[in-house]
C-alpha cells in the first residue's frame, strides 16, 4: 500500500468519524427537544386541567346561587 492510498483511507476514516460525531450530536439534540417538549406539553395539560378546574368551581357557585335564589322565592 502506497503512502497515497494510506492518506485517502486516513483521511476516509476522519470523514467517517467526524460523521458519527455530528450525528451523535443530533440525536443529543433530538433527546433534549423531546425532553423540553414534554415538558411543555405536561405544562399545558396542567395549565388546561387549572381552567377546566376552575370553570367546574364557578359553575358550581354559580348553581348554588341559582338553588339559593329559587329556595328564597318559595
Amino acid at each position: 500500500m502506497n503512502v497515497s492510498t494510506r492518506t485517502k483511507i486516513h483521511a476516509a476514516v476522519d470523514e467517517i468519524q467526524m460523521a458519527a460525531f455530528a450525528a451523535r450530536r443530533l440525536i443529543d439534540h433530538a433527546d433534549v427537544v423531546a425532553i423540553e417538549t414534554e415538558n411543555i406539553m405536561r405544562s399545558y395539560r396542567c395549565i388546561t386541567s387549572f381552567f377546566v378546574n376552575a370553570l367546574l368551581a364557578i359553575s358550581t357557585v354559580l348553581l348554588l346561587i341559582v338553588v339559593v335564589k329559587q329556595l328564597s322565592l318559595l
